[in-house]
């Protein structure tokens, strides 16, 4: 996947929504698993309405509606899915005002790994094997600071890293400095 493959999925992920119902097997967060297809019991088919998420996703869960407001677009809600103080997910729509349907999955949490292993905290160098180098970009508005790389073998899922120093705005850090960053979220996105 290339940085322009890499800014067509942020830009897919960037959108609006609300209404509509679905009904599927409730699974332990746990077993949830980031692949090509979606995360877990979640793609692209699914709703983007809280009352047909939460019949989805597990018990105990809270959601919550922000507004993403980035320079030069227009604000676009999405839905922060959390247990307590933490956040698990944080889902987007297609924009559709008829029919919206979660197009954007970010993950917060270690619970949930992708379909490599890969988990939130993981250092960089520890994710792409012998051979494999990353495809990264500078993140941008309310990713400033961080990096956004492919993940191996796999198109419609991007690595978020950040470090202990953020990256200057618009500038990839060297790869010696960023192989220790530690992922911070794992993004999936429908196109």
């Amino acid at each position: 996947m290339s940085s322009k493959r890499i800014l067509s999925c942020l830009a897919v992920i960037a959108a609006t929504a609300f209404s509509a119902t679905t009904a599927f097997a409730v699974q332990s967060l746990d077993t949830y698993i980031v692949r090509d297809a979606g995360v877990g019991p979640l793609d692209n088919k699914v709703p983007f309405d809280q009352a047909a998420l939460e019949k989805i996703l597990p018990e105990g869960v809270t959601f919550q509606p922000q507004t993403v407001e980035l320079e030069g677009a227009a604000p676009y809600t999405v839905l922060r899915v959390s247990r307590g103080k933490n956040l698990l997910l944080e889902l987007e729509s297609n924009g559709d005002r008829k029919k919206p349907r979660v197009t954007g999955i970010t993950v917060f949490t270690q619970r949930i790994a992708d379909a490599r292993g890969a988990r939130v905290k993981a250092r960089l160098s520890s994710l792409y094997h012998y051979g494999e180098k990353p495809d990264c970009i500078p993140g941008a508005g309310r990713y400033t600071g961080r990096i956004f790389c492919t993940a191996p073998k796999l198109d419609h899922v991007i690595y978020i890293f950040g470090g202990k120093k953020p990256a200057e705005d618009g500038v990839l850090p060297p790869p010696t400095e960023i192989a220790n960053w530690r992922l911070i979220a794992i993004m999936w996105s429908a196109t």
